[in-house]
């Protein structure tokens, strides 16, 4: 073969390469992580919590109440666990965790919340107490199970403001129940802002 005709040949060889390799398709891209993958509520606006956690209170605020559970990973590859969220060491913690998860659950504004022109807005509370740990591990289909759970979850600071997730904040986590043996407890309260007002006798959004 004359030079010329290697050169020619070299170069059709690559452009087939090239080609082949761009016309192979590309990797899906990793599927996004959503709130309810990682964090989960029982009770609220999922449902009812547990009737065994309200069995002696009569308060109506326990039962439209809940409690969460986040995902942890242990030490062993694909080793996930669904823990219970304790009830934190001190009051603002609780609500900034509570304003966190109802704000990753909801995908709403906080009601308080100025830059946005959403009317649907949300309000966590915590006022409710919290949720007493059972004792044993009751037979009952509906009812809460501590011993079916390997992880316990405490949350003890962190960034609130930039936490994506509660997996963001700093987590005490225990193969024991909740030291204190109470759990979170809240509310995700859904309010709907009127936003329209009358200017110059015309009814704009305000």
């Amino acid at each position: 073969m004359y030079p010329t005709a290697k050169i020619v040949a070299t170069a059709l060889l690559c452009l087939f390469v090239a080609t082949d390799a761009a016309t192979k398709k590309a990797p899906p891209p990793p599927s996004p992580v959503h709130a309810s993958d990682v964090l989960r509520l029982i009770g609220d606006i999922n449902g009812a919590v547990e009737p065994n956690l309200c069995s002696n209170r009569t308060d109506f605020d326990c039962a439209r109440s809940a409690r969460a559970e986040v995902l942890v990973y242990g030490p062993k590859a694909k080793q996930s666990y669904w823990a219970p969220l304790c009830e934190p060491a001190d009051a603002g913690t609780k609500h900034s965790l509570a304003d966190l998860i109802c704000k990753l659950m909801t995908g709403l504004p906080r009601l308080d919340d100025s830059t946005t022109t959403i009317t649907m807005r949300y309000q966590p509370n915590t006022s409710i107490g919290s949720y007493i740990i059972p004792k044993g591990n009751p037979k009952n289909a509906t009812y809460f199970k501590p011993n079916s759970y390997n992880r316990w979850v405490t949350v003890t600071g962190g960034n609130f403001s930039t936490a994506s997730s509660v997996q963001d904040l700093k987590l005490k986590v225990s193969a024991t129940k909740c030291a204190d043996g109470k759990m979170l407890a809240m509310r995700c309260e859904i309010y709907f802002v009127d936003r329209w007002c009358i200017k110059d006798g015309v009814r704009v959004f305000c």
